[in-house]
């Protein structure tokens, strides 16, 4: 049974500069893009074995045409393992860091709300997830009057 991709929302963050907002917006409602970048993370865990972001990131421009963000593949590779595609496998190190690595593959008993987000059933979640509901419906609306 094959799993329907998640809608892929971006946020920049509070602080950043408007044109990261504009990006974020731009990317969350080209969903084809967003679907792409995951196909793209999956395809070079596939080509290349288990591998952490940063190796990712230097793999990145052999896989995908065109500029994107340096965040980008790291990004694409959470959501790909949201969507159950991608597994946390072990660590490694990066210039004296450790750093995890990810292969292809859905983690066993991984219930991505708990293991995403440890927080699961805490005030803290309530508050994201009330929070996450505020971006959307502010979404909508600039969505309605026309605005990026």
């Amino acid at each position: 049974m094959t799993r329907a991709a998640k809608r892929i929302i971006v946020v920049a963050r509070r602080n950043d500069p408007e044109t990261s907002h504009q990006a974020a917006f731009a990317f969350s409602k080209d969903q084809k893009k967003a679907s792409r970048s995951v196909t793209t993370a999956v395809a070079i865990l596939e080509a290349h074995g288990p591998l952490s972001d940063f190796q990712i990131r230097a793999l990145w421009p052999n896989f995908w045409e065109g500029p994107f963000s340096d965040s980008l593949p790291c990004k694409a590779r959470h959501w790909a393992r949201e969507q159950g595609l991608v597994k946390h496998i072990g660590y490694a190190d990066h210039h004296g860091r450790t750093v995890r690595t990810w292969g292809i593959g859905r983690e066993p008993n991984l219930d991505a709300e708990t293991e995403i987000r440890p927080w699961k059933g805490t005030d803290f979640e309530k508050e994201y997830l009330r929070l996450q509901d505020e971006i959307e419906s502010l979404r909508t609306r600039l969505t309605q009057k026309g605005e990026p």
